[in-house]
């Protein structure tokens, strides 16, 4: 790309200084235009303040920058899930309405092993345990998280050495909350954040042979494709396993629909039960199926 334009979520913390750094610097090589974003969660009373020193810290950085801030909130049960969720919809918000496509976030190494654990408690399944991805798309919003291959003490070696400065949130420190909890008990047990990064680079690497597999399966049943239309071959489609089949189902509808909406297991499964009964048309998902021979064509108005 030429002149691409990039923004970057910047809490204040040294995750994101690191990254708005490295960034800064890489965009005047290649003459991209960045911008930090910085939320105003008006959780703390001090937020204000904070994301006022860290807009004057990067401006001193030469680094442009614009405060975001999030005004509907309640301080009910799970208040971290639901600023992460409005963090990353107020940051996705602004990229759609300036024409910015790439967003990039801060997240690290122990960022994904503390989700992993949160999501093994909660009973994940195998594809919710592959955790935070380095690359989405949500809403034709390219997400790209590049620290996620660096530990925590990795990036702070490095903002030292660069003579970084940056926030210390006081929530990572509240024992409150789950994922701080986790983070203490990886803190003071080396051998377990040693076995449980263990466990998360097995599943990892066992996930990216689903995707690969099922990204296999999903290019042999594709017959043709348009932006609206998918038709797929029925005689494969129907030879693969009942998971392999759903997935292929979901792959299709989420691009079809043109949003981040996972259809539902249980929904997956009633369409799938239509096909292998040849329903020759119906609807579902607000998408249309029409069943033929040899071919099932999907499509949305």
């Amino acid at each position: 790309e030429k002149n691409a334009q990039i923004a970057v979520g910047v809490s204040g913390g040294v995750d994101s200084i690191v990254l708005i750094y490295l960034l800064s610097m890489w965009s005047k090589l290649y003459n991209f235009k960045v911008i930090a974003l910085i939320i105003d969660h008006k959780i703390r009373p001090e937020s204000t303040i904070e994301a006022k020193v860290v807009s004057s810290y990067l401006k001193n950085l030469n680094v442009n920058n614009k405060i975001l801030t999030w005004r509907k909130h309640t301080l009910l049960k799970g208040i971290q899930e639901k600023a992460r969720n409005a963090r990353l919809r107020i940051l996705h918000n602004y990229c759609n309405n300036n024409n910015i496509i790439h967003l990039i976030l801060g997240h690290h190494k122990d960022d994904n092993l503390e989700t992993y654990i949160l999501r093994k408690v909660a009973g994940s399944n195998f594809e919710g345990l592959s955790s935070i991805k380095n690359l989405i798309i949500l809403n034709n919003i390219q997400i790209i998280r590049p620290l996620l291959s660096f530990n925590k003490n990795e990036i702070i070696n490095f903002a030292n050495k660069s003579k970084l400065e940056w926030i210390e949130d006081p929530s990572n420190y509240n024992m409150d909350f789950s994922r701080s909890k986790i983070r203490s008990i990886f803190s003071k047990n080396k051998q377990i954040k040693k076995f449980t990064l263990k466990e998360y680079n097995k599943n990892a690497s066992l996930y990216k042979e689903y995707i690969t597999m099922i990204n296999h399966n999903l290019a042999l049943v594709l017959t043709r494709v348009t932006p609206k239309k998918v038709e797929i071959d029925k005689n494969l489609f129907l030879s693969l396993s009942q998971v392999v089949a759903l997935k292929i189902l979901a792959i299709i509808l989420k691009n079809l629909k043109k949003n981040d909406y996972v259809s539902k297991y249980r929904k997956l499964r009633i369409i799938y039960s239509k096909i292998i009964k040849k329903s020759s048309k119906f609807r579902s998902q607000n998408a249309f199926f029409l069943i033929n021979n040899d071919k099932i064509t999907i499509w949305v108005n």
